[in-house]
């Protein structure tokens, strides 16, 4: 018979990546992973959500609270309902569906010579990652059905300062877009301008691949804070990186 711990640590090990985006979610007020309150207001829907789209073995890893052992259940009893237990995938394979019918045929601008000439080419690599613009905008769908909306931020690479327009053009240098799925947003900031709320600064969660020694990589979790400009001040980011050793994000 199987025990109920070996199940759980086997399937824990089996999907770690789980904690990069549930995980390390501080409600530290100094600390930059903090998340807002309407964040936390959200996540009491998103939860359920989001361990449905893991499927079974993420079901199963979250036993505890989607599947507790009953008070008189012994624990070999317990594992061996947890390896029988089943879930039809029927959430996720809606959404997968319903995100990618709208798209079946490529999305295109309608008057792209009206676009600036470095966005003109822009429908066939959104992200600067050879996204096509069907395919981003699929995933944006994906997202506003799954968690009731979608979150994009428009990017653009740091070149130097004395850098001309012709060397940009001839490097492609040129506004993009970052996709960022709802539950990374962490918290934002916003302000009345002239009568319209702006916001006016965010600070979200990304995975990016560095080198790991000669050969290998491994996955890190990093943390932008953005602000928008105000006035003559121009804006600002701020990049922490979190720690292997206690979680915590330091720059």
């Amino acid at each position: 018979m199987t025990s109920t711990s070996s199940v759980l640590d086997r399937l824990g090990a089996a999907y770690p990546s789980r904690r990069v985006l549930l995980g390390s979610l501080s409600k530290d007020s100094n600390d930059p992973a903090v998340t807002s309150h309407t964040y936390d207001e959200m996540w009491v829907d998103w939860e359920l959500i989001e361990d449905l789209c893991g499927g079974r073995d993420q079901m199963i890893f979250r036993a505890q609270r989607w599947l507790p052992q009953e008070p008189e259940e012994e624990d070999a009893a317990y594992g061996v309902r947890l390896n029988r237990s089943f879930l039809l995938e029927a959430f996720s394979d809606t959404l997968d569906k319903l995100s990618s019918k709208p798209f079946s045929r490529e999305v295109k601008s309608i008057r792209p010579e009206k676009l600036p000439e470095r966005l003109r080419e822009i429908h066939g690599d959104v992200d600067k990652q050879g996204t096509s613009m069907s395919t981003f905008a699929k995933w944006m769908l994906y997202d506003g059905l799954k968690y009731g909306h979608a979150l994009v931020f428009v990017d653009y690479p740091s070149v130097p300062p004395d850098l001309t327009l012709a060397d940009e053009l001839a490097a492609d240098v040129r506004p993009y877009w970052v996709l960022i799925s709802p539950p990374n947003l962490l918290g934002w900031t916003s302000e009345i301008r002239g009568g319209k709320e702006i916001v006016t600064s965010i600070r979200f969660k990304e995975e990016r691949t560095v080198k790991n020694g000669k050969y290998g990589d491994k996955r890190i979790t990093v943390l932008r804070h953005v602000t928008a400009p105000v006035g003559d001040s121009p804006g600002t980011i701020q990049t922490f990186t979190q720690r292997e050793d206690s979680g915590k994000y330091a720059e």
